[in-house]
This record gives structure tokens, sequence and C-alpha cells, in this order.
């Protein structure tokens, strides 16, 4: 869906501790690869990794560069990685929802959440202060109009997910069987892998 640069009445970019982490992040991961490669193959080792550590931190820096939230007086939505914008119309969406989960894995502390879900309660989009700064998710919601219900305290996904149905992904909800569905699947993968390569070969 195509957007109207004139009519957007708000544009949320990154907050800024997440526009510097590209930056701050690339020149470790370089290390980490640079140097045992140029230590063990050399010149032509160096060079090949430098070129693989610049493909892999294009998406970062795309992602910061191009990744923002638009409110138009027709429409909202988000602009990803690949510049393309994801678009609803605000006629759909019907009501928001806040509330704040405990850290993910990297975070120093509980992430504040907003979902804005339609009339039936399906989440259409959703931001959080682990991307966005709390005053510009706030100039969101106030922008937008609806309905608010802000769930007071730290809320666990599962119950979350219990209040809200659908709202919070079943992975999000059960983290620990995600993880093992994860690691059968890593390891169904490498023991029908091995068999594979075998015959392959013979």
């Amino acid at each position: 869906m195509s957007i109207n640069p004139a009519a957007a009445a708000l544009v949320i970019r990154l907050s800024a501790g997440t526009r510097r982490r590209p930056f701050v992040l690339a020149p470790i991961c370089a290390a980490t690869i640079l140097v045992p490669a140029a230590g063990i193959g050399g010149v032509t080792a160096f060079a090949v990794a430098a070129a693989v550590v610049a493909v892999l931190s294009i998406p970062g820096f795309l992602y910061v560069y191009r990744t923002r939230v638009i409110v138009t007086d027709a429409e909202f939505g988000r602009v990803g990685l690949l510049g393309r914008p994801r678009m609803r119309r605000r006629a759909d969406a019907g009501s928001v929802v806040r509330a704040t989960l405990p850290p993910l894995r990297g975070m120093t502390g509980p992430y504040h959440n907003v979902f804005i879900c339609d009339v039936a309660g399906k989440p259409l989009l959703r931001l959080h202060t682990g991307t966005f700064a709390p005053s510009d998710l706030d100039r969101f919601v106030a922008r937008l109009g609806l309905p608010v219900r802000e769930i007071e305290g730290v809320i666990t996904p599962a119950r979350l997910g219990e209040i809200h149905p659908g709202i919070v992904p079943w992975w999000e909800r059960r983290p620990v069987t995600a993880a093992l569905v994860l690691i059968l699947a890593i390891l169904a993968a490498v023991l029908l892998g091995v068999p594979l390569v075998a015959f392959l070969r013979a």
C-alpha cells in the first residue's frame, strides 16, 4: 500500500540508543572475526572475512536508517528493513493495549509494549520501548486517538495472552516449549542430514 508523504502527520523513528547500536556492535564483531582470520590465513583470509563482515553489517544499518512508524489522517503503519511501508487503515483499528513485559535477553529491565488492535482484539501493530522512545510511543497513541487499556505493573506474556487471546505469539507465551521445539528441529535436521550427505558421497 502506498502512502502520501504530504499527508503524514506524524513520523516516529528509532530511539537514539537503538540507532547507535549497530555502530557499537559492528566494530566489535569485525574485530572478533578479522583478527583471527588475519592470524590464521593472512591477507587473503582477512580480505574474505572483511567482505563477509561488510555484507552481514548491511541489514543492521538499513534497519536503523529505514525503520519508522507513520500515522496519517487515513492510515498508520511501519516502514521496515526493506523500506516498504506496511500500512493499515485507521478505520480498522479499534483500541490500544499497553502492557509492560519482563525483560528479554539482552535487555536491562522490563519493556513497555503498545499493541494496536482491531475491533475483534487482533493485533495490527506492535511497538515497544526496546526500539522506540517512551515519549514517542505516547505521541503515537495520542495521535491515533483510540480507547486505551493500560495494564498496571509487569505482566508475563502468558498472562497477557490469557487476558487478550492472540495478542502475543505462542513462542513468547511458552518460551521453554518453543526452545525445545527448535532444538528438536535442529536435531532432526542433523540426523536426517548426516545419512543424506553420506548417501550423496557414496
